[in-house]
């Protein structure tokens, strides 16, 4: 593989060429349950209708070799595709980062030192003659030898990036030969060969594999197959990456809905017992703190259901919705806006520390999705918007405490998944994208770009350090608020990877806090607080949040 052929690739020839496929398995699918119910439908019994029988049978049986053979090039294309675009990103990315450490990077993949670097070299040599009397040889000035570690970086980066690019060549020839041979996958043949009524394993979507596997086993489906799986398995389907994020939307709101209906339940019970407490059993001290502490436990449970069913039912609104629903394992993503149609932007918002599912419950962390969402649409711009917890999230101490990077790392992973999956939506294909991290939520967020996760935007709202090894991304642009001094910037004196220190990478905006205290240090949890709240307290934040991710 040749890096001239490979700086050349694009993948929207292979994105139409998925369209297309996916058209022709469509019609290729109604032809094979039209010619079944012909078959069906024949009721005599003579030498004649058999014989018709048989041969529409048969024409079944090559329709659906047809469309077994078209789900397999719309999962190849589709696979392809997010290959493809991957590797037109780290193009981009070895360009850029040539710029920036002062490289060449030629056209059939040669990397050279560019000679503004030469003129820096023979300038710091040349300084240190006049300054220091030391006559410094050219090759071991910092800026030559810099370069030259930047170029064996470069040039081992291009070499893993050709070796990628080569699997994905492979992978999509082997598909491609398979079809041309008239072979079909297995589990491509069992999806062709449904009958009207019949449903798939779910397995075949749950063992598929990659989230883009997935969607091609899903694509094969006709409609009415995949509303009766949604209906049928909505807590898998709802949370299985590569199902269509809309489809997963509606899965769950099943989930919610249900789970609406137990909390009525249990709301009903709880004031059911309340009412039944009797004060004419009390006959001793004993019996009074157990009356109080009954009716104290059951007031409290009220107090916790009777919001979250609140929360709940605004999920099941339009323009709202989860892409991930799991009650019982603490999980959930959040989805505000309209899925239906094209997005201009897609934001992604990872909190911090403590976040829980109270967190979403009370509204805390959609606030800076939510006002993107409503301020692009009176500027006309559809915006979609996801607040992100896959799981318990970031704690204080413990197994994901946020002073262990690896820790954030295995969350960041999370993250990852998520916005890998996203990259398969088509109404996000021409969407800029922007990662949103508060406090400990952005150590989190610089972990989902070690995985491979890509923003045009990243913005640190008064976040914490990133996590081991992390390097920014050269074609995206950074950004960190904090109000005056924040309590995050304690960190600052244990972590030198902190937003806030690395003003190199880190576009700074500071903005004016609250009149300093005798003792500073809990303005600095306001401030901290502060930032991932709504419009009311912090509205020149969300404007400049909103100008970065939009500009």
């Amino acid at each position: 593989m040749r890096w001239e052929d490979v700086r050349r690739w694009n993948a929207e020839p292979l994105l139409r060429a998925y369209d297309e496929f996916l058209l022709r398995e469509g019609t290729a699918e109604t032809a094979g349950q039209d010619l079944f119910r012909m078959a069906g439908s024949i009721a005599s019994t003579g030498e004649t209708a058999t014989a018709l029988r048989t041969r529409l049978t048969e024409l079944r049986a090559d329709s659906d070799l047809i469309e077994a053979l078209l789900s397999d090039g719309v999962t190849a294309l589709l696979v392809a595709s997010q290959g493809v675009g991957e590797i037109e990103q780290h193009v981009r990315e070895c360009y850029a980062s040539a710029t920036d450490q002062g490289l060449v990077l030629h056209d059939d993949g040669r990397v050279s030192i560019a000679e503004s670097t030469f003129a820096r070299a023979r300038e710091q040599s040349e300084r240190m003659s006049e300054e220091y009397g030391y006559s410094m040889p050219v090759e071991h000035t910092p800026a030559l030898t810099i370069a030259i570690s930047h170029r064996i970086s470069l040039e081992e980066r291009i070499e893993r990036l050709l070796g990628t690019a080569d699997d994905v060549d492979t992978d999509l020839v082997t598909a491609l030969d398979s079809l041309a041979d008239g072979n079909a996958s297995d589990t491509a043949v069992e999806t062709s060969q449904l009958t009207p009524n019949q449903l798939p394993d779910l397995s075949l979507l749950t063992d598929a594999g990659t989230a883009a596997e997935v969607r091609g086993v899903w694509d094969s489906l006709d409609a009415t197959t995949q509303q009766r799986l949604l209906e049928e398995h909505p807590e898998v389907l709802g949370n299985l990456d590569g199902i269509p994020f809309q489809d997963r939307v509606t899965a769950n709101s099943i989930t919610i809905d249900e789970t609406v209906g137990e909390i009525d339940i249990e709301i009903e019970d709880i004031q059911q017992q309340l009412d039944e407490l009797d004060l004419t059993t009390i006959t001793n001290r004993a019996d009074a703190y157990e009356h109080v502490n009954t009716k104290n436990d059951l007031e409290e449970r009220l107090d916790e259901l009777i919001p979250e069913r609140e929360y709940l039912n605004s999920l099941l609104a339009p323009g709202s919705g989860a892409v991930l629903f799991d009650r019982d394992n603490d999980r959930i993503i959040q989805v505000m806006g309209d899925l239906t149609q094209p997005a201009d932007e897609v934001i992604t918002h990872v909190p911090g520390t403590s976040t829980t599912w109270e967190s979403f419950v009370d509204g805390s962390v959609q606030n800076i999705p939510q006002y993107m969402v409503e301020t692009g649409a009176e500027d006309g711009q559809n915006v979609v918007g996801f607040a992100v917890k896959d799981g318990p999230w970031v704690t204080w101490t413990g197994e994901r405490s946020n002073i262990s990077s690896n820790s954030m790392q295995e969350l960041g992973d999370r993250v990852h998944s998520f916005t890998d999956a996203a990259g398969l939506e088509n109404s996000f294909r021409d969407a800029e994208t922007t990662g949103t991290g508060h406090s400990a939520g952005m150590t989190v967020l610089s972990g989902a770009e070690q995985a491979g996760s890509h923003y045009d935007n990243v913005i640190s709202l008064a976040g914490s350090y990133t996590v081991n090894d992390w390097e920014a991304n050269p074609t995206t642009e950074y950004d960190h608020m904090q109000y005056g001094w924040d309590a995050i910037n304690a960190v600052d004196v244990a972590k030198s990877n902190t937003p806030h220190q690395m003003t190199d990478t880190f576009e700074q905006h500071h903005f004016e806090g609250e009149p300093n205290r005798f003792w500073i240090f809990p303005r600095g949890v306001e401030h901290h607080t502060r930032m991932q709240q709504g419009p009311a307290t912090n509205q020149e934040v969300l404007d400049q949040i909103y100008l970065e991710a939009m500009n």
